[in-house]
């Protein structure tokens, strides 16, 4: 489960550690789906909106 709390400008996430491991244990990336082309190259190129989504 998720909270937003837009009054305090906070974002939590209230899940507990055990199923965070669960969940973390069969992740996996996905594959871009556009390989070629214009977005297949920005698909390549740019890093995780977490990191900032900048083109490496």
């Amino acid at each position: 489960r998720v909270v937003l709390d837009v009054a305090r400008r906070t974002l939590t996430l209230d899940v507990d550690e055990a199923e965070l491991a669960r969940r973390r244990e069969g992740w996996q990336p996905r594959q871009p789906e556009l390989r070629t082309g214009v977005l297949g190259k920005y698909a390549k190129l740019v890093g995780s909106a977490s990191h900032g989504a900048v083109c490496s």
